[in-house]
């Protein structure tokens, strides 16, 4: 072989290597977990950062769950917990699980609906996509080639989900009340 028989193989080579190298960048960078994982990572970090912090007091929810968290674990489990007014206890008991696992106080109180509201985000995308899957999207006419813009159903509710989990974890209300130990957060 000579040697511009061989620069010629190293090079289709290197441009072969190139090509592969791109085309997975670019499939990941075309890719709807981009942004799912954007929309996780945000997710995260408005839920639970200076989550003891900010709001700086608990509200009264958050007492009551905190207080009913205690009695559970000192008396045992219970239907009702003071100052409930006969609603349900299942957010007391939540609580009283992660005031098990640490110290009880306002990061414990609210960690839990934090990540119930990270859960949330993740949960989202996978309905959305059972839910958009079955649409016809990409349809044409009998014997006419898809166009550019016509996605498969799969990747159409890939991207639909991947969408509007990221709308959810940017979500000011979502967010708020995600920080805040609310009992619509557990349902």
């Amino acid at each position: 072989m000579t040697n511009n028989e061989q620069r010629v193989t190293n090079d289709e080579l290197r441009a072969t290597n190139d090509e592969i190298r791109h085309s997975q960048i670019r499939k990941f960078a075309n890719s709807p977990y981009l942004i799912l994982t954007l929309a996780m990572g945000l997710a995260i970090f408005l839920r639970f950062y200076k989550l003891g912090q900010v709001p700086p007091a608990l509200n009264g929810d958050e007492a009551v769950f905190g207080s009913g968290a205690l009695q559970i674990l000192q008396n045992g489990p219970t239907l009702s917990v003071a100052g409930q007014g006969g609603a349900g206890v299942l957010a007391s008991y939540i609580v009283a699980i992660f005031f098990a696992l640490s110290e009880p106080g306002k990061m414990a109180l609210r960690f839990q609906t934090s990540f119930f509201g990270v859960l949330t985000v993740l949960l989202l995308f996978f309905a959305a996509r059972v839910l958009f899957q079955s649409t016809k999207t990409g349809a044409t006419k009998a014997g006419t080639a898809k166009t550019a813009l016509a996605y498969s159903p799969s990747a159409y509710a890939n991207w639909v989900a991947a969408i509007a989990a990221f709308f959810l974890a940017v979500s000011y209300s979502h967010t708020t009340i995600s920080r805040i130990s609310f009992a619509i957060v557990h349902l």
